[in-house]
């Protein structure tokens, strides 16, 4: 047991309260490692008779103020302040907010989505069209479409970052696709009168969008020099098992996995596709980049590494 000389508690105590009132109203790393230097520099020099009685098997050793008390009452201060560093810093976060509505130049004050590019601009979309905003003020886009016999749709439901090709990607409640393209300041838009009430879910790969749905298929898209390309997976031209119940994934080759309820294909980067699991109702499709699992309605669970090679297939318990 540690027992402080009485002749110096005086000075102990008064001490102790004079740091952890400075600390509370400070409440910073800096400020709470200076006064505690400076507690231990008037604990140890103006107690120059401390003396500390270690009591043990009822024989009572004295030991004298050296330089060792003092360097470990350091130590012990240092190793509490690097502890309270993190909660310091923590503490310290100011957050500060600024609100931007249709009287600083936005499109609209209902805001559907939004997304930054790779410059740092923030993308918004509205009912009203697109806005970009650079910190400083907004400028807005109503006419997505280039089209001038077609009817344009001014709002915006998702948006969607492609960094690898430069570009934003605009989706519209009505299945109109647009792509703002960040190197030439351009809208282009998709729209397939025939079957834009089918093509309502959308799908974005490192290489392009999949546009998809139960009564039509997959449709591929990508955009290049002003134009989008288009291709299709279904049924009816061979390149999908199944159209119902569709999921899709992609593995970190660039693989597109698509499920149905008749099993399951995989589409190369290259825009072949491959029919990897047939006569099988999937139900969930998960890839953790290097491998794709799925499960189907009987229970049964294949494991694919991202070359298409089937690792393991086991049948789980109902």
């Amino acid at each position: 047991m540690f027992i402080v000389s009485g002749a110096k508690i005086h000075l102990f105590l008064p001490t102790i309260l004079y740091i952890l009132t400075i600390h509370l109203y400070f409440l910073t790393f800096t400020h709470f490692l200076f006064f505690t230097l400076h507690f231990l520099f008037l604990f140890v020099l103006q107690s120059k008779d401390f003396i500390v009685f270690l009591q043990k098997n009822q024989t009572t050793y004295q030991m004298k103020r050296n330089k060792k008390t003092f360097y470990t009452l350091l130590y012990i201060a240092g190793i509490i302040s690097i502890w309270l560093l993190p909660l310091q810093a923590f503490g310290s976060i100011k957050l500060d907010g600024k609100r931007l509505s249709a009287k600083d130049g936005l499109s609209c004050n209902t805001v559907n989505d939004i997304i930054q590019d790779r410059d740092g601009f923030i993308w918004l979309g509205t009912p009203n069209g697109m806005s970009r905003y650079d910190g400083y003020q907004f400028i807005n886009f109503t006419n997505l479409s280039k089209n001038s016999g077609q009817k344009s749709h001014h709002s915006i439901s998702q948006l969607i970052n492609d960094e690898k090709h430069g570009l934003i990607w605009g989706y519209n409640p009505s299945n109109i696709l647009c792509s703002f393209d960040l190197e030439t300041a351009h809208f282009s838009d998709y729209f397939d009168k025939e079957n834009a009430t089918l093509l309502k879910n959308r799908f974005k790969s490192q290489n392009g969008m999949w546009l998809f749905s139960g009564d039509f298929g997959v449709r591929y898209l990508t955009y290049s020099n002003g134009k989008f390309q288009a291709t299709d997976y279904t049924t009816k031209n061979g390149k999908l098992i199944g159209d119902q119940q569709l999921q899709m994934t992609e593995d970190a080759k660039q693989n597109v996995w698509i499920a149905s309820d008749k099993g399951l294909n995989r589409i190369t980067p290259d825009g072949k596709s491959h029919l990897m699991l047939k006569n099988q109702h999937i139900i969930t499709l998960t890839t953790d980049g290097n491998h794709i699992a799925v499960l189907t309605d009987k229970g049964d669970a294949f494991l694919y590494d991202n070359s298409g090679k089937l690792v393991r297939a086991c049948h789980q318990p109902t």
